[in-house]
Protein backbone atom coordinates (compact mmCIF):
# COMPACT_ATOMS: atom_id res chain seq x y z
CA UNK A 1 0.00 0.00 0.00
CA UNK A 2 2.80 2.30 0.92
CA UNK A 3 4.31 1.95 -2.31
CA UNK A 4 1.64 2.22 -4.35
CA UNK A 5 0.87 5.37 -2.41
CA UNK A 6 4.03 6.69 -3.41
CA UNK A 7 4.18 5.88 -7.23
CA UNK A 8 0.95 7.76 -6.96
CA UNK A 9 2.17 10.97 -5.25
CA UNK A 10 5.18 10.71 -7.82
CA UNK A 11 3.10 10.33 -11.05
CA UNK A 12 1.15 13.83 -9.64
CA UNK A 13 3.97 16.24 -8.72
CA UNK A 14 5.06 15.04 -11.87
CA UNK A 15 2.01 15.36 -14.16
CA UNK A 16 2.00 18.63 -16.57
CA UNK A 17 -1.08 20.23 -14.71
CA UNK A 18 0.47 20.51 -11.21
CA UNK A 19 3.95 21.78 -12.32
CA UNK A 20 1.89 24.10 -14.56
CA UNK A 21 0.62 25.17 -11.03
CA UNK A 22 3.47 24.98 -9.70
CA UNK A 23 5.24 27.56 -11.21
CA UNK A 24 2.30 29.86 -11.19
CA UNK A 25 3.25 29.85 -7.59
CA UNK A 26 6.08 30.96 -8.21
CA UNK A 27 5.13 34.10 -9.91
CA UNK A 28 2.85 34.59 -6.81
CA UNK A 29 5.35 34.06 -4.27
CA UNK A 30 8.23 36.07 -6.63
CA UNK A 31 6.17 39.30 -7.35
CA UNK A 32 5.73 40.86 -4.14
CA UNK A 33 9.63 40.34 -3.28
CA UNK A 34 9.89 42.05 -6.74
CA UNK A 35 7.72 44.74 -5.92
CA UNK A 36 9.56 45.10 -2.18
CA UNK A 37 12.74 45.47 -3.54
CA UNK A 38 11.61 47.90 -6.16
CA UNK A 39 11.19 45.39 -8.93
CA UNK A 40 14.95 44.99 -9.43
CA UNK A 41 18.00 43.81 -7.43
CA UNK A 42 19.79 45.29 -5.08
CA UNK A 43 21.74 48.09 -5.96
CA UNK A 44 24.31 46.52 -3.17
CA UNK A 45 24.28 42.89 -5.13
CA UNK A 46 27.43 41.35 -5.51
CA UNK A 47 28.96 37.47 -6.14
CA UNK A 48 27.15 34.97 -8.11
CA UNK A 49 24.62 32.30 -7.01
CA UNK A 50 25.09 28.91 -8.33
CA UNK A 51 22.70 26.06 -8.37
CA UNK A 52 25.05 22.74 -9.15
CA UNK A 53 24.38 19.45 -9.91
CA UNK A 54 22.59 17.52 -7.32
CA UNK A 55 26.75 15.52 -6.32
CA UNK A 56 25.86 13.05 -3.64
CA UNK A 57 29.28 10.39 -5.35
CA UNK A 58 29.15 11.60 -8.69
CA UNK A 59 33.05 13.18 -9.48
CA UNK A 60 31.55 14.59 -12.74
CA UNK A 61 28.89 17.06 -10.52
CA UNK A 62 31.92 17.77 -8.41
CA UNK A 63 33.78 18.36 -11.11
CA UNK A 64 31.54 20.83 -12.58
CA UNK A 65 31.52 22.77 -9.59
CA UNK A 66 34.80 23.20 -9.38
CA UNK A 67 35.16 24.15 -13.16
CA UNK A 68 32.63 26.90 -12.39
CA UNK A 69 34.94 27.98 -8.96
CA UNK A 70 38.08 27.46 -10.90
CA UNK A 71 36.98 30.64 -13.91
CA UNK A 72 34.69 32.69 -12.06
CA UNK A 73 36.37 35.11 -9.64
CA UNK A 74 34.83 36.91 -6.63
CA UNK A 75 31.80 35.70 -4.40
CA UNK A 76 29.81 33.21 -4.94
CA UNK A 77 26.76 31.27 -3.11
CA UNK A 78 26.32 27.39 -4.26
CA UNK A 79 23.21 26.53 -3.02
CA UNK A 80 22.45 22.39 -2.23
CA UNK A 81 19.85 20.92 -0.99
CA UNK A 82 21.93 19.47 1.89
CA UNK A 83 24.98 19.45 3.10
CA UNK A 84 28.05 17.47 1.80
CA UNK A 85 26.01 16.97 -1.86
CA UNK A 86 29.18 18.57 -2.86
CA UNK A 87 32.36 20.00 -1.36
CA UNK A 88 34.52 23.12 -1.48
CA UNK A 89 37.88 22.90 -2.19
CA UNK A 90 39.83 24.79 0.25
CA UNK A 91 41.47 27.08 -1.88
CA UNK A 92 37.84 28.54 -2.46
CA UNK A 93 36.24 28.68 1.04
CA UNK A 94 37.08 31.76 1.79
CA UNK A 95 35.24 33.50 -0.83
CA UNK A 96 32.21 30.66 -1.74
CA UNK A 97 29.32 30.36 0.81
CA UNK A 98 27.40 27.43 1.32
CA UNK A 99 23.54 27.52 1.32
CA UNK A 100 21.49 24.81 2.34
CA UNK A 101 17.43 24.62 1.21
CA UNK A 102 16.46 21.05 2.25
CA UNK A 103 13.00 21.85 -0.14
CA UNK A 104 14.88 23.09 -3.04
CA UNK A 105 14.17 20.29 -5.34
CA UNK A 106 11.08 18.57 -3.08
CA UNK A 107 6.90 19.07 -3.41
CA UNK A 108 7.16 19.91 0.71
CA UNK A 109 7.93 22.95 1.55
CA UNK A 110 8.38 24.40 -2.10
CA UNK A 111 7.20 27.87 -0.80
CA UNK A 112 9.37 28.58 2.19
CA UNK A 113 12.22 27.13 -0.35
CA UNK A 114 11.45 29.02 -2.59
CA UNK A 115 11.38 32.65 -0.62
CA UNK A 116 14.91 31.94 0.63
CA UNK A 117 16.16 31.06 -3.25
CA UNK A 118 14.37 34.68 -4.03
CA UNK A 119 16.09 36.31 -0.72
CA UNK A 120 19.31 35.14 -2.06
CA UNK A 121 18.87 36.33 -5.65
CA UNK A 122 17.92 39.89 -4.76
CA UNK A 123 21.29 40.09 -3.37
CA UNK A 124 23.16 38.77 -6.22
CA UNK A 125 24.52 39.80 -9.76
CA UNK A 126 24.09 36.58 -11.42
CA UNK A 127 22.05 33.02 -11.25
CA UNK A 128 23.91 30.37 -12.81
CA UNK A 129 21.74 26.71 -13.11
CA UNK A 130 23.99 24.23 -13.83
CA UNK A 131 22.26 21.81 -16.46
CA UNK A 132 24.54 18.92 -17.71
CA UNK A 133 21.65 16.05 -18.61
CA UNK A 134 18.69 17.15 -16.57
CA UNK A 135 17.33 19.93 -18.53
CA UNK A 136 15.11 18.09 -20.99
CA UNK A 137 13.01 16.15 -18.57
CA UNK A 138 14.86 12.66 -19.76
CA UNK A 139 15.57 11.65 -16.25
CA UNK A 140 12.85 13.76 -14.68
CA UNK A 141 10.49 16.32 -16.17
CA UNK A 142 9.69 17.27 -12.37
CA UNK A 143 13.40 18.72 -12.10
CA UNK A 144 14.14 19.54 -15.45
CA UNK A 145 10.54 22.07 -14.62
CA UNK A 146 12.12 22.67 -11.01
CA UNK A 147 15.32 24.30 -12.67
CA UNK A 148 13.85 26.34 -15.41
CA UNK A 149 11.72 27.45 -12.84
CA UNK A 150 14.44 29.10 -10.94
CA UNK A 151 15.34 31.27 -14.22
CA UNK A 152 11.68 32.52 -14.37
CA UNK A 153 12.36 33.48 -10.34
CA UNK A 154 15.68 35.52 -11.39
CA UNK A 155 13.50 37.21 -14.20
CA UNK A 156 11.18 38.40 -11.76
CA UNK A 157 13.45 39.88 -9.63
CA UNK A 158 15.63 41.52 -12.63
CA UNK A 159 18.85 38.51 -12.10
CA UNK A 160 20.57 38.16 -15.34
CA UNK A 161 20.30 34.27 -15.48
CA UNK A 162 22.17 31.09 -17.54
CA UNK A 163 21.72 27.18 -18.12
CA UNK A 164 25.77 26.09 -17.99
CA UNK A 165 26.69 23.32 -20.61
CA UNK A 166 23.43 20.76 -20.83
CA UNK A 167 22.67 18.37 -23.41
CA UNK A 168 19.04 17.67 -25.24
CA UNK A 169 17.58 14.81 -26.31
CA UNK A 170 15.66 14.20 -29.55
CA UNK A 171 12.46 13.15 -27.45
CA UNK A 172 12.59 15.88 -24.82
CA UNK A 173 9.27 16.43 -22.80
CA UNK A 174 7.15 18.74 -24.29
CA UNK A 175 5.93 20.85 -21.66
CA UNK A 176 9.59 20.97 -20.81
CA UNK A 177 10.40 22.40 -24.22
CA UNK A 178 7.59 24.69 -23.83
CA UNK A 179 9.03 26.25 -20.78
CA UNK A 180 12.89 26.22 -22.19
CA UNK A 181 11.24 28.17 -25.54
CA UNK A 182 9.89 31.08 -23.19
CA UNK A 183 12.94 31.26 -20.47
CA UNK A 184 15.29 31.70 -23.55
CA UNK A 185 13.83 34.71 -24.03
CA UNK A 186 14.75 36.15 -20.48
CA UNK A 187 17.92 33.37 -20.03
CA UNK A 188 21.18 32.65 -21.82
CA UNK A 189 21.30 28.85 -22.70
CA UNK A 190 24.40 27.23 -23.61
CA UNK A 191 24.25 23.59 -25.18
CA UNK A 192 27.02 21.52 -24.61
CA UNK A 193 27.36 19.90 -28.27
CA UNK A 194 26.25 20.62 -31.90
CA UNK A 195 23.48 17.82 -31.98
CA UNK A 196 22.37 18.68 -29.25
CA UNK A 197 21.98 22.97 -29.93
CA UNK A 198 20.41 21.50 -33.96
CA UNK A 199 17.80 19.70 -31.61
CA UNK A 200 16.75 22.62 -29.47
CA UNK A 201 16.79 24.85 -32.78
CA UNK A 202 14.62 22.56 -34.88
CA UNK A 203 11.96 22.77 -31.32
CA UNK A 204 11.82 26.39 -31.90
CA UNK A 205 14.59 27.29 -28.88
CA UNK A 206 16.48 29.25 -31.28
CA UNK A 207 18.48 31.73 -29.06
CA UNK A 208 20.46 28.52 -27.35
CA UNK A 209 24.10 29.16 -27.88
CA UNK A 210 26.87 26.66 -28.55
CA UNK A 211 29.44 25.89 -25.61
CA UNK A 212 31.04 23.09 -23.79
CA UNK A 213 30.88 20.90 -21.19
CA UNK A 214 32.06 23.08 -17.83
CA UNK A 215 34.37 20.77 -17.19
CA UNK A 216 36.20 21.27 -20.06
CA UNK A 217 37.62 24.45 -18.64
CA UNK A 218 38.63 22.94 -15.48
CA UNK A 219 42.09 24.05 -14.42
CA UNK A 220 43.47 22.16 -11.31
CA UNK A 221 45.47 18.70 -10.91
CA UNK A 222 46.28 17.07 -7.71
CA UNK A 223 48.59 13.80 -7.31
CA UNK A 224 47.15 10.77 -6.08
CA UNK A 225 49.31 9.66 -3.55
CA UNK A 226 48.39 5.80 -3.34
CA UNK A 227 47.70 5.29 -7.17
CA UNK A 228 51.34 7.57 -7.84
CA UNK A 229 52.88 4.90 -5.73
CA UNK A 230 51.60 1.92 -7.23
CA UNK A 231 52.26 3.82 -11.07
CA UNK A 232 55.98 4.46 -9.78
CA UNK A 233 57.39 1.04 -11.00
CA UNK A 234 55.30 0.38 -14.30
CA UNK A 235 56.36 3.81 -15.42
CA UNK A 236 57.46 1.84 -18.58
CA UNK A 237 54.67 0.01 -19.18
CA UNK A 238 51.48 1.72 -21.10
CA UNK A 239 48.26 1.62 -18.36
CA UNK A 240 44.56 1.56 -19.26
CA UNK A 241 41.78 3.16 -17.18
CA UNK A 242 38.40 1.23 -16.75
CA UNK A 243 35.61 2.32 -15.67
CA UNK A 244 31.87 0.01 -14.97
CA UNK A 245 29.36 1.79 -14.97
CA UNK A 246 26.44 0.35 -11.77
CA UNK A 247 24.23 2.44 -14.20
CA UNK A 248 24.97 0.71 -17.41
CA UNK A 249 24.67 -2.70 -15.02
CA UNK A 250 21.38 -1.69 -13.54
CA UNK A 251 20.20 -2.25 -17.54
CA UNK A 252 22.25 -4.89 -18.96
CA UNK A 253 25.09 -7.31 -17.72
CA UNK A 254 27.95 -6.39 -19.07
CA UNK A 255 30.81 -8.90 -16.79
CA UNK A 256 31.97 -10.69 -19.43
CA UNK A 257 32.88 -8.15 -21.94
CA UNK A 258 34.43 -6.69 -19.04
CA UNK A 259 36.29 -9.68 -18.28
CA UNK A 260 37.63 -9.51 -21.80
CA UNK A 261 38.85 -6.12 -21.78
CA UNK A 262 40.97 -6.82 -18.77
CA UNK A 263 42.50 -10.20 -20.30
CA UNK A 264 42.94 -8.44 -23.69
CA UNK A 265 45.04 -5.61 -21.63
CA UNK A 266 47.23 -7.87 -19.64
CA UNK A 267 47.96 -9.94 -22.60
CA UNK A 268 49.36 -7.17 -24.29
CA UNK A 269 51.43 -6.00 -21.64
CA UNK A 270 49.03 -3.06 -19.94
CA UNK A 271 48.24 -2.39 -16.76
CA UNK A 272 45.35 -1.69 -15.80
CA UNK A 273 43.32 0.55 -13.25
CA UNK A 274 39.39 -0.17 -12.44
CA UNK A 275 38.08 2.91 -11.14
CA UNK A 276 34.82 4.31 -10.14
CA UNK A 277 33.29 6.90 -10.80
CA UNK A 278 30.29 7.14 -8.56
CA UNK A 279 30.15 5.47 -5.25
CA UNK A 280 26.66 6.10 -3.88
CA UNK A 281 23.12 3.49 -3.48
CA UNK A 282 21.28 2.93 -6.57
CA UNK A 283 23.98 3.07 -8.98
CA UNK A 284 27.38 2.23 -7.19
CA UNK A 285 30.23 1.37 -9.93
CA UNK A 286 32.27 -0.67 -7.55
CA UNK A 287 29.28 -3.10 -7.14
CA UNK A 288 30.64 -4.46 -11.29
CA UNK A 289 34.11 -4.70 -10.75
CA UNK A 290 33.94 -6.43 -7.25
CA UNK A 291 32.18 -9.14 -8.94
CA UNK A 292 34.72 -9.38 -11.68
CA UNK A 293 37.26 -8.97 -9.23
CA UNK A 294 36.34 -12.01 -7.15
CA UNK A 295 36.43 -14.10 -10.72
CA UNK A 296 39.99 -14.32 -9.54
CA UNK A 297 41.10 -12.07 -12.84
CA UNK A 298 43.24 -9.69 -10.99
CA UNK A 299 46.96 -9.72 -10.36
CA UNK A 300 49.88 -7.18 -9.53
CA UNK A 301 49.40 -5.37 -12.36
CA UNK A 302 45.46 -4.54 -11.81
CA UNK A 303 44.32 -1.75 -9.32
CA UNK A 304 41.53 -1.69 -7.65
CA UNK A 305 40.63 1.47 -6.87
CA UNK A 306 38.17 1.08 -3.94
CA UNK A 307 37.67 4.89 -3.13
CA UNK A 308 36.45 7.92 -4.36
CA UNK A 309 38.69 10.73 -6.24
CA UNK A 310 38.48 14.30 -6.03
CA UNK A 311 38.10 15.65 -9.86
CA UNK A 312 41.88 17.02 -9.84
CA UNK A 313 43.10 13.74 -9.12
CA UNK A 314 41.53 11.74 -11.70
CA UNK A 315 42.54 14.46 -13.61
CA UNK A 316 46.40 13.80 -12.79
CA UNK A 317 45.76 10.10 -12.79
CA UNK A 318 44.02 10.38 -17.01
CA UNK A 319 47.16 12.42 -17.93
CA UNK A 320 49.29 9.46 -17.15
CA UNK A 321 47.57 6.75 -18.96
CA UNK A 322 47.19 5.78 -22.15
CA UNK A 323 43.57 5.14 -23.01
CA UNK A 324 40.79 5.31 -21.35
CA UNK A 325 37.02 3.03 -21.52
CA UNK A 326 34.15 4.44 -19.59
CA UNK A 327 30.53 4.40 -18.89
CA UNK A 328 30.86 7.53 -17.26
CA UNK A 329 30.90 10.76 -19.74
CA UNK A 330 32.71 13.29 -17.45
CA UNK A 331 35.49 10.15 -16.79
CA UNK A 332 35.70 10.77 -20.32
CA UNK A 333 36.01 14.42 -20.51
CA UNK A 334 38.95 14.57 -18.35
CA UNK A 335 40.66 11.96 -20.40
CA UNK A 336 40.07 13.82 -23.53
CA UNK A 337 41.05 17.10 -22.19
CA UNK A 338 44.51 15.32 -21.36
CA UNK A 339 44.73 14.41 -24.55
CA UNK A 340 43.99 10.78 -24.16
CA UNK A 341 41.23 8.71 -26.34
CA UNK A 342 38.03 8.00 -23.96
CA UNK A 343 35.91 5.65 -25.40
CA UNK A 344 32.39 5.86 -23.54
CA UNK A 345 28.87 3.29 -23.74
CA UNK A 346 26.81 5.72 -24.81
CA UNK A 347 23.41 4.97 -23.27
CA UNK A 348 21.38 8.35 -22.76
CA UNK A 349 22.11 10.26 -26.15
CA UNK A 350 24.23 12.84 -24.96
CA UNK A 351 27.48 11.01 -25.83
CA UNK A 352 27.18 11.48 -29.74
CA UNK A 353 26.87 14.71 -29.23
CA UNK A 354 30.18 15.11 -26.96
CA UNK A 355 31.92 13.10 -29.71
CA UNK A 356 30.39 15.14 -32.35
CA UNK A 357 32.92 17.71 -31.17
CA UNK A 358 36.20 15.70 -31.90
CA UNK A 359 34.54 14.39 -35.08
CA UNK A 360 35.62 11.03 -33.24
CA UNK A 361 32.37 8.75 -33.67
CA UNK A 362 34.83 5.79 -33.06
CA UNK A 363 34.60 6.24 -29.12
CA UNK A 364 31.18 5.88 -29.15
CA UNK A 365 30.47 2.27 -27.81
CA UNK A 366 26.75 0.64 -28.36
CA UNK A 367 26.76 -1.17 -24.52
CA UNK A 368 25.61 -4.50 -25.96
CA UNK A 369 26.91 -7.82 -24.99
CA UNK A 370 30.05 -8.53 -27.42
CA UNK A 371 31.25 -4.78 -27.47
CA UNK A 372 34.30 -5.97 -26.44
CA UNK A 373 35.79 -7.32 -29.35
CA UNK A 374 35.17 -4.20 -31.68
CA UNK A 375 36.47 -2.30 -29.17
CA UNK A 376 39.59 -4.26 -28.80
CA UNK A 377 40.04 -3.79 -32.34
CA UNK A 378 39.59 0.15 -32.61
CA UNK A 379 42.03 0.52 -29.36
CA UNK A 380 44.84 -1.06 -31.03
CA UNK A 381 44.16 1.03 -34.46
CA UNK A 382 44.57 4.33 -32.81
CA UNK A 383 46.76 6.36 -34.81
CA UNK A 384 49.05 9.41 -34.63
CA UNK A 385 46.93 11.03 -36.95
CA UNK A 386 44.11 10.42 -34.39
CA UNK A 387 46.20 11.64 -31.55
CA UNK A 388 46.86 15.78 -34.00
CA UNK A 389 43.24 15.62 -34.57
CA UNK A 390 42.51 15.03 -30.79
CA UNK A 391 44.72 17.76 -29.92
CA UNK A 392 42.94 20.01 -32.05
CA UNK A 393 39.56 19.14 -30.79
CA UNK A 394 40.79 19.84 -27.26
CA UNK A 395 41.56 23.42 -27.95
CA UNK A 396 38.17 24.25 -29.54
CA UNK A 397 36.44 22.74 -26.79
CA UNK A 398 38.70 24.26 -24.07
CA UNK A 399 37.48 27.38 -26.37
CA UNK A 400 33.52 26.66 -26.18
CA UNK A 401 33.46 26.00 -22.24
CA UNK A 402 34.37 29.60 -22.11
CA UNK A 403 30.79 30.17 -23.30
CA UNK A 404 30.07 29.28 -20.12
CA UNK A 405 31.73 32.25 -18.00
CA UNK A 406 30.55 35.35 -20.11
CA UNK A 407 28.04 36.25 -18.12
CA UNK A 408 29.54 36.05 -14.86
CA UNK A 409 32.99 37.62 -16.08
CA UNK A 410 30.25 40.58 -17.47
CA UNK A 411 29.67 43.71 -15.10
CA UNK A 412 26.46 43.59 -14.70
CA UNK A 413 25.24 46.64 -14.34
CA UNK A 414 22.32 47.18 -16.81
CA UNK A 415 19.89 45.36 -19.12
CA UNK A 416 22.20 47.82 -22.11
CA UNK A 417 25.73 45.90 -21.47
CA UNK A 418 23.68 42.11 -21.26
CA UNK A 419 21.87 42.21 -24.47
CA UNK A 420 25.17 42.35 -26.63
CA UNK A 421 25.25 38.77 -25.18
CA UNK A 422 24.75 35.68 -27.88
CA UNK A 423 21.34 33.93 -26.75
CA UNK A 424 20.16 37.38 -24.57
CA UNK A 425 17.39 39.64 -25.81
CA UNK A 426 16.77 41.96 -23.06
CA UNK A 427 13.97 43.89 -24.87
CA UNK A 428 11.30 41.13 -25.08
CA UNK A 429 8.94 40.71 -21.98
CA UNK A 430 7.61 37.35 -22.19
CA UNK A 431 4.71 36.62 -19.58
CA UNK A 432 4.46 33.52 -18.04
Amino acid sequence: MKQTLKKLAGRVVGSPWYLTASSAVDVLVGVPLAVLSNGRRNSEAQGHLLIPPLGRGNIGDQAMLDAFLDNVPGTVTVVLARLGDLTIRPTAQDRVQVLEIPQLFSVAGRIRARIILLRCLVQSSTLSVVGADIMDGGYSRRISMLRISMLNLARIVGVPSQVLGFSWKESADELVVRAMRKASVHARLIVRDPISLQRMHKRGIDRAVQGADLVFAATQAAEAADIALWLAPRKSRPTIILNFSGLINRTVNLDDDYSRLIRWARLRGLAVIVLPHVIRTGDDDRGVSRRIKNEGLWDDDILFVDRQLSPQEVSWLVSRVHTVVTGRMHLAIMALRSGKPAYVLATQGKVEGLMDLFASPEFVVNPKPGFADYLTDRIEAWSVEQEAKLESSVARCTELAQQNFILTRQRPLGDESLSELPGINRGTDERF
